[in-house]
């Protein structure tokens, strides 16, 4: 009988396009996954792989098994389902996980309310960057994955599907004695002259901000590099410099400064990664609904 672990190692190879992507996604060693395709090769009979000058391909049996793979997980996927549909409870385990922001905004109100609202399940979570995120779910070590639509589409896999949560609004952030905290909007051009502070950590979003600038007609000038927003909203108190970030970054922000919507407005979009059919299931249902009535209790709200 074959090995579903090593079938859907193979889908994710056609998926990812390298053992690399793979072990990544996985959370294997590069070897493992080498080893565990042979494996597979040898149960059914067929070459599935060769070798090219920058490392592998699948044959065109391997993309036709791996085809049939993706189908039958899926399948396997649904009947899992059907079986925790067909209990009628929201029991079992759920592994969560969140980029830092929503981690401290939407998260710790959702969980409890989970806890709250259905006692028997076994929650836990784990701040993760959206890229690990998505690479936990992709490898059954996590089972809902906050991430927003900063990540680059290589991360995902077809195995994936993506539940939308919230509109996460951009906004500057001054000092509040800075020359333009009175105003009620801002174009990102008037910030061409500002020194900038920015959170070098998160690289999504360092890279969005910059295409953004860029778009607008110029470069930042960015004085201050920092680990973490709060690092940056600190240096944006004294009003030496100037920031831009998301919602639910600003949102816990210090005094001192003000925030201000940008003219047109720049948005992320945030979802939940889960396993394709696994929305079927009650629990995985009851945990999309909470992290969504949550995330959008905040996208109604100011921030600040």
């Amino acid at each position: 009988m074959l090995n579903l672990w090593r079938l859907r190692l193979l889908q994710e190879l056609a998926d990812l396009g390298s053992m690399t992507a793979v072990a990544e996604a996985m959370q294997l060693s590069r070897p493992a996954v080498s080893q565990q395709l042979a494996q597979l090769e040898r149960e059914v009979g067929v070459v599935l792989l060769e070798r090219i000058p920058r490392g592998v391909q699948l044959t065109a049996a391997g993309l036709q098994l791996a085809a049939q793979a993706r189908e039958l997980l899926a399948h396997v996927e649904a009947i899992e389902a059907d079986v925790a549909q067909a209990k009628g409870r929201v029991i079992g385990r759920v592994r969560i996980a969140s980029f830092g922001t929503f981690a401290t905004t939407v998260a710790p109100p959702a969980v409890l309310r989970l806890q709250v609202e259905y006692p028997e399940l076994n929650l836990s979570f784990a701040e993760l960057e959206p890229v690990d995120a998505i690479r936990g779910v992709v490898a059954h070590q996590v089972d809902v994955a906050v991430v927003d639509d900063l990540v680059p589409p290589q991360a995902s896999s077809s195995s994936l599907e993506y539940v939308p949560l919230m509109e996460d609004q951009f906004y500057v952030v001054l000092a509040d004695s800075h020359r333009l905290a009175a105003r009620p909007s801002l174009k990102l051009s008037e910030l061409a002259a500002e020194r900038w502070a920015i959170n070098e950590s998160a690289a999504a979003y360092h890279g969005f901000l910059l295409n953004a600038c860029w778009e607008a007609g110029f470069k930042p000038e960015i004085v201050c590099s920092c680990r973490s927003t709060m690092s940056a909203v600190s240096f944006v108190r004294t009003g030496w410099a100037v920031a831009v970030l998301p919602g639910l970054a600003a949102g816990t922000s210090i005094e001192g400064v003000v925030l201000r919507p940008l003219e047109p407005k720049l948005f992320r979009h945030i979802s939940a990664a889960v396993t394709r059919g696994s929305t079927r299931r009650p629990s995985i249902a009851a945990t999309l609904a909470t992290l969504w009535s949550e995330a959008n209790k905040f996208a109604d709200g100011e921030p600040g």
